[in-house]
């Protein structure tokens, strides 16, 4: 039992020797480390670095927002996460830096050497990288978002994400007459790029910056413009300069009356109270749009994308809708009165119904509890029409001629019945 306690005893001692020793030679080696090299998490926010020699330096982590590198050589430095937002690396000696993950948002890397560098899951936003030297650099995972390319150096060994590279080359080398139709170019740099008579149908452009760009000519037909920088200087057609506006301001009740916004992207436009009466939206995209109580009377939206778009007491009075797509569009108290629909006008049972009381009447029919629930059956004609259990909650009926019918269980729980011929109707 002695021998136990004291082999016990023996290995305690050396474990805890080991512990000892180990966090002393940890406290040691910390006190001793200097900056450079041994940079690791170091707060160096704002600090002027300029022209320092920082070769091989271990900035793992560190914080330089703000910091002046310009000219400083930082070869094969390790700046894997570090936070270089806003920094100033004008000049600076990049080459085989080892840059996984950095921040670099609104940095400067003007003329700056970057050869070789490793820059995999690096985020640029408004990073700027004209006349960069970025042969055989390591771009192909990193997130660029309205970086300047301009003047930068590539190779056929630049490793650059499909729309950098594009980025690249229309900053570079310009897109006149360019076939770009459904390219993606959200949040790509185009300040004054030649995208005269380029084809961009369909093309993401959300985000994009396009001042001073020339989009004379372009064809736009579908273009997501949401988010995207216009100026005074951005030569594009009234008609896109119109759709931008609409898709970027919400304005109610804006006034577009007689508009030609055929095949144009809209989705999610907001649009409430506007005037597009005898407006043209033939295919227009606008999915999820709001047009609460929006004036569409007239408009052509022939072929037009209404799936789950907001029509809440829009005025459809003469609207064409052949072809349209209406699935999950919200129609409470829309007006139908003479709206054109024909078979291919993709639409909800109860809406196609409610079309065809207001428009053809519904004389003497069986409605017995049909779906009516905030429907604008103003003057309707359901004389001796069979709406027993019928769902006519929050249902306009002002006028409606309802002499005769049966209302017997029906739910008219604030429905709207001024000045409606109730003669003869049977109601509990």
């Amino acid at each position: 039992m002695r021998d136990f306690l004291r082999f016990t005893a023996f290995i305690a001692v050396g474990v805890l020797l080991v512990f000892f020793f180990g966090v002393l030679g940890w406290r040691l080696r910390a006190a001793v480390a200097k900056c450079p090299p041994s940079c690791r998490e170091a707060s160096l926010e704002g600090r002027n670095l300029a022209g320092a020699l920082l070769d091989g330096a271990d900035l793992t982590l560190a914080n330089l927002t703000h910091a002046d590198l310009g000219a400083s050589s930082l070869r094969s430095a390790n700046l894997y996460f570090a936070k270089l937002t806003a920094a100033n690396l004008a000049g600076a000696d990049l080459r085989r830096a080892r840059m996984r993950g950095a921040l670099l948002h609104d940095a400067d890397l003007t003329g700056a050497d970057l050869r070789e560098a490793d820059l995999r899951g690096a985020r640029l936003l408004r990073t700027i990288l004209v006349q960069a030297d970025l042969r055989a650099a390591d771009l192909a995972s990193a997130a660029l978002e309205l970086v300047d390319l301009r003047g930068a150096l590539v190779d056929e060994h630049t490793a650059l994400p499909e729309k950098g590279l594009l980025a690249w080359r229309l900053q570079n080398q310009g897109g006149r007459a360019a076939q770009l139709a459904g390219v993606d170019l959200s949040f790509v740099d185009l300040r004054g790029v030649d995208l005269s008579h380029a084809d961009l149908q369909g093309a993401s452009l959300r985000g994009a910056d396009l001042r001073g760009a020339d989009l004379s000519g372009a064809e736009l037909a579908y273009v997501d413009l949401r988010e995207a920088f216009l100026n005074e200087d951005t030569a594009i057609e009234p008609k896109w300069r119109l759709v931008w506006q609409i898709v970027n301001d919400n304005l109610v009740g804006r006034g577009l009356s007689g508009a030609d916004l055929s095949r144009t992207f809209l989705q999610g436009a907001y649009l409430r109270g506007a005037d597009l009466s005898g407006a043209d939206l033939t295919g227009a995209d606008l999915r999820s749009a709001d047009l609460s109580g929006a004036n569409l009377a007239y408009a052509v939206l022939e072929g037009a994308n209404l799936e789950n778009s907001f029509l809440k007491e829009a005025n459809l009075e003469g609207a064409d809708l052949r072809n349209a797509r209406l699935q999950g569009a919200n129609l409470n108290l829309a007006r139908l009165h003479g709206t054109r629909l024909d078979a291919s006008t993709e639409l909800s049972d109860k809406w196609r119904l409610v079309w065809r009381i207001v428009n053809e009447g519904a004389e003497g029919e069986n409605l017995e509890g049909a779906h009516l629930s905030f429907a604008d059956l103003s003057h309707a004609n359901l004389a001796g029409a069979n709406l027993r259990g019928a769902d006519l909650t929050g249902a306009n009926m002002e006028g409606a001629n309802l002499a005769g019918a049966d209302l017997r269980g029906a739910d008219l729980t604030a429905a709207h019945l001024d000045s409606a011929n109730l003669k003869g109707a049977k109601m509990e």
